[in-house]
């Protein structure tokens, strides 16, 4: 659902962004209050959180290239 108002590419870039409407509305009314610096807080913390998920995640990856090199080594020829 496209909105349309001021902060229209702030509130499509914060649904692209993967936040909730109720959210992406939230951080629009920090804007037309003015208050970007609670804005700028909000979205650093989202990025810090979505950078440690991702980070996890290339673990978690590692993890299994470790186990498919080990099986891989261990087992080659026999499948």
């Amino acid at each position: 659902m496209q909105k349309s108002g001021k902060y229209d590419n702030l509130y499509q870039n914060l649904l692209d962004a993967g936040y909730t409407a109720e959210k992406a509305k939230e951080y629009e009314r920090f804007a037309g209050d003015g208050n970007w610096n609670r804005l700028l807080r909000e979205l650093e913390k989202q990025k810090e959180r979505l950078l440690a998920s991702l980070h996890e995640s290339e673990k978690q990856i590692d993890c299994l290239d470790f186990l498919v090199y080990q099986i891989n080594k261990k087992y080659k020829g026999e499948f």
